[in-house]
């Protein structure tokens, strides 16, 4: 789960170029790590079987996002 929040750098804290290297803000970097992630199973043959779900409106409270619509489609929970 990510949050477009996560696309403004004035909420972020810890700032450094290791970071920005994996992408320019912490929505990115999620977009990142899920692609790494789909092409190194692709590589390995493995089954991938993740689910990027974007959040609108709910910050960085994992509670929100939890409570988010679209957290139901990324845990698999479309029936609730």
């Amino acid at each position: 789960m990510k949050s477009r929040r996560g696309i403004h750098r004035r909420f972020e804290r810890g700032r450094n170029a290791a970071a920005d290297r994996q992408g320019a803000n912490r929505l990115e970097r999620g977009r990142n790590a899920f692609e790494a992630g789909r092409a190194l199973a692709r590589e390995e043959g493995w089954e991938f079987n993740w689910k990027l779900a974007i959040a609108p409106g709910v910050g960085h409270s994992f509670g929100r996002m939890l409570r988010a619509r679209e957290s139901d489609s990324a845990f698999g929970l479309e029936d609730r």
